[in-house]
């Protein structure tokens, strides 16, 4: 009788035995639609858009990079965008005009970090990015540990 039973079993196209799923299988399948949903919502957001630049792809994980506080903080606002740049203080009627004062264009952590012709940074940046062949943009900059340090170590102003 076993082995006619087993003889039908391998005659069906599909097993239709219903086998539940592990516990892991199930945490696993509800983060990865809660994740799904989250990028929906960050990909179609209106806010957050110069964060959304540099990191365009929702994770869980911490990305903590620095090794101080102070450092920590200047770059989560560069990512961020909300730093005391003057185009972000014009913003907030801090600022006159929200122009560099160089360079007479709107002084954003893009200009800050990548275009002024007078800055130090910018062009610490610039060398860092052609020592390690990394393309000089706002979001390979801000996600490289490297340069990241060269950007606070050459820091000319509290953010």
């Amino acid at each position: 009788m076993a082995d006619n039973l087993a003889k039908a079993a391998t005659l069906r196209a599909v097993v239709d035995k219903n086998i539940k799923l592990e516990l892991e299988d199930a945490y696993r399948t509800v983060t990865n639609y809660c994740n799904k949903k989250w990028q929906q919502a960050w990909d179609a957001s209106n806010k957050g858009r110069h964060y959304y630049s540099i990191t365009p792809s929702v994770t869980q994980k911490t990305t903590l990079v620095a090794t101080t506080r102070a450092k920590e903080i200047a770059i989560t606002r560069l990512r961020l965008g909300k730093c005391r740049l003057n185009y972000y203080m014009f913003e907030l009627n801090l600022h006159p005009d929200g122009l560099c004062t160089v360079c007479k264009l709107p002084e954003t952590v893009n200009h800050y970090l990548l275009e002024c012709k007078d800055g130090l940074l910018s062009r610490a940046v610039k060398q860092q990015c052609l020592k390690l062949h990394i393309e000089p943009q706002l979001d390979v900059i801000l996600n490289s540990s490297s340069i990241l340090d060269v950007i606070f170590s050459n820091l000319d102003r509290k953010l």
